[in-house]
Parts: C-alpha cells; sequence; structure tokens
C-alpha cells in the first residue's frame, strides 16, 4: 500500500512537471533572433519594434523581461513590463514595445498572464541582442575583399544575405542568420569606427556580388540583384535599416555610357531604396573608385579600360554632393583593381568618417575630408 501511494506521488510529480514544462516552451515569438540588431527609431536613444507570435490560450497580457547579457540584471524599466497595443487572438498574439534602449548586448524573454495574473507560458532567452543602427552594405568584388577584422563583437553583429559572384547570385533568399561573423570589405573597420565614436551599436547587412554593373542592381521587377537583395532586407529586418554602405563602380569601364551615367544610375538606386525604407532622408555613402593604372592580371588590353576609370570617379564625387544626406568616401590612396586588407580596413575607417558626418550629426569631429580640385605638372619636363 505504501508503495503505491509512493508510486502515485512520484508519477503525479512527474505529470505536473510535464505540464509545466509543455506550458513553459508555448510562447513563440516571430520575429526577433538572437545575435540580432533592432534598428532604433530616427536619431533617437531608443527603439520600437513590434512583434508577434503564438501562445497559449486564455491569455490576456504579453509581458518582457530585459536583461543585460553579462551581469543579467534587469535594465531599467523593463522587469517583465507590459507589451503596448496587444491583440491576442485565440493562440495568436501582436504587441509592440517601445523605449529599448540604445545598447546591449541584452537578453530577452517573453511571458503570457492571463485574467487572473497566472503567467500561463513563457518563451526560451533569446541572446546577444543590440539596438542601434542597421546598415546595408553591398556592392561588387572590393565589397567582398578581407578587411582585417571580420569578427562580430559586442557592440557589432553581422547578418550575411549573400556574397557571390555575376548577376546571378544570390538566388537563397536569406542565407545566414545573424551572428555569422563574416563580413567583408570594408565593412566591420566601418562599424568598429562609428561605434568608437558615437556609443551606438551596429548591425552590417551584406550582400555583394563580384563583376557586376549598378544596372545589374537596378530594382527591376522580378529580375535582377536588386530585388533579391530587396527580398532578402524584407526577411532580416522589413527594410527597417539606418543608412547605405555602397562599393561598386569597376565594372562601369567597359562601355563609355556605362561610366557617363553612373551616377544617373546610382541616383535611381538611391531613390528607390529610400521609398522601400520609408526614410526619404536615408544616409548614403558611396566609395569613390581607388587608383589603378590599368594594369591587372588577366586583361589583354588593361590600358583599353583604363581611360574610363577617372570618368567613373568623377561621377561618383557627384554622389557625395547630391544631398546633405550622401557621401563619397574616396579611396584615390588605395590601389589596384582590387585592394588589399590593409586598405580596406582603411577605407572602412574613411567611410565611417564620412557617416559620422552626415548621419550622426557630428560634424565637429567628422569633417567630410579634402576634394580634389585640379593638377599640374610642375615643369615643362612633365615629371
Amino acid at each position: 500500500m505504501m508503495f503505491l501511494k509512493k508510486t502515485c506521488v512520484v508519477a503525479a510529480a512527474f505529470l505536473t512537471a510535464s505540464i509545466f514544462n509543455h506550458a513553459a516552451a508555448q510562447l513563440t515569438v516571430s520575429n526577433i533572433f538572437s545575435y540580432q540588431v533592432i534598428q532604433r527609431d530616427s536619431s533617437s536613444s531608443t527603439a520600437t519594434f513590434r512583434d508577434s507570435g503564438t501562445c497559449r490560450s486564455g491569455a490576456g497580457k504579453i509581458q518582457l523581461l530585459l536583461t543585460n547579457q553579462g551581469s543579467s540584471s534587469a535594465v531599467s524599466g523593463f522587469s517583465w513590463v507590459d507589451l503596448e497595443s496587444v491583440t491576442i487572438n485565440g493562440t495568436s498574439w501582436k504587441g509592440t514595445m517601445s523605449g529599448l534602449p540604445v545598447g546591449g548586448e541584452y537578453v530577452a524573454r517573453f511571458r503570457a498572464i492571463n485574467e487572473s495574473g497566472t503567467v500561463t507560458d513563457s518563451s526560451t532567452s533569446i541572446q546577444h541582442l543590440l539596438v542601434g543602427d542597421i546598415w546595408l552594405c553591398a556592392g561588387q568584388s572590393n565589397m567582398q575583399g578581407t578587411g582585417g577584422s571580420n569578427t562580430d563583437s559586442t557592440h557589432v553583429h553581422t547578418r550575411v544575405l549573400w556574397s557571390g559572384s555575376g548577376s546571378s547570385a544570390g538566388t537563397a533568399t536569406d542565407n545566414s542568420a545573424w551572428g555569422t561573423g563574416a563580413t567583408n570589405g570594408p565593412c566591420m573597420g566601418f562599424a568598429n569606427k562609428i561605434y568608437s565614436l558615437t556609443g551606438v551599436p551596429i548591425g552590417i547587412v551584406y550582400a555583394a556580388s563580384g563583376g557586376t554593373s549598378i544596372t545589374d542592381w537596378f530594382y527591376s521587377g522580378s529580375t535582377g540583384l536588386f530585388n533579391k537583395m530587396s527580398s532578402c532586407v524584407l526577411t532580416a529586418v522589413k527594410w527597417n535599416i539606418g543608412g547605405f554602405l555602397w562599393y561598386q563602380g569597376e565594372n562601369e569601364d567597359q562601355q563609355d555610357t556605362w561610366a557617363t551615367r553612373y551616377f544617373t544610375k546610382f541616383t535611381r538606386m538611391r531613390d528607390t531604396v529610400r521609398t522601400l525604407s520609408g526614410k526619404p532622408k536615408l544616409p548614403f555613402v558611396a566609395v569613390q573608385l581607388e587608383s589603378w593604372n590599368g594594369e591587372a592580371v588577366g586583361y589583354p588590353l588593361p590600358f583599353f579600360r583604363w581611360p574610363r576609370w577617372p570618368v567613373i570617379r568623377d561621377q561618383q564625387e557627384l554622389i557625395g554632393a547630391a544631398d546633405e544626406y550622401s557621401a563619397s568616401a574616396p579611396g584615390w590612396d588605395c590601389a589596384g583593381l582590387h585592394i588589399n586588407s590593409t586598405d580596406e580596413a582603411k577605407l572602412g575607417v574613411r567611410c565611417a568618417a564620412s557617416a559620422i558626418h552626415i548621419a550622426y550629426s557630428d560634424r565637429a569631429r567628422s569633417m567630410p575630408g579634402p576634394r580634389f580640385k585640379t593638377a599640374w605638372y610642375q615643369d615643362t619636363s612633365r615629371t
């Protein structure tokens, strides 16, 4: 008889624990993932983020606990705070988190509360979150080069959409999750410098394809790299970005009209990105091509292409003068058709200086840089 009672007690305890664990794992969230960067509100120290998910039926509230990643202490004002504008329909919920402070890394956890105040279920912990600015970084082969460290840190996280070659690259809708640490080109030097000057964490959403023309990046319906990028950005961050870093132009040296119409084509792409992001003043930083004398391995007639190179650079200089929210970062002291890792890292810092000037209202610490005006020979010997 005693054995039967003990068996019943153990069975009851096991059943209770099973039910509790099932309930605890029931609540889900749809749009927040570990290592994600949440875009802050424009020129603000906080972010607003709307999410959705599922929960057990009978819930009346959804709450958020936000803690610091290192200390596990609750962030001020976010110790199981109610989400705003919550709607719960059966087992589906939607709600808004407002006032999320710029910074991190954070850990987020959600729970559901019924009308009597009882916790019905909760989510798993979502780790290493940042709140800051997301920069979309795109271009061709030099955007794919190695630029010093490409490792994620506690203040810079990356999400690689794709990195391939040719106009058909990037056929996947989303190649990786947040926190890949595989960003190339000048991106990491760019992000680290912005953080060091502003204290705003940076998310890099990255797409690059070598050997492509700016025409391949036009918004063109169901075809072209722009459409692939747009679909990926929509999936990754709902087009909620804080800026755009662009490094492309080498391929435009193949035809005269490609070179002379570069600024016109860029303007079309820039305006489309601003429309999709819903931000008509979205900051744009475009790299002005490096120096190149036409010499490159594998080109049978290298000097035939070189005369168009200065034309492209002149066109890119116009980008920085187009409006107060655009900048061209000169790469004139970098050399070669494909620049080395040292120059990539240096260029990233220079792009950050341009971004600080146009996007972070810090014109005192970051001037736009000198602009080339003219050149002449020192004497008649032309040396």
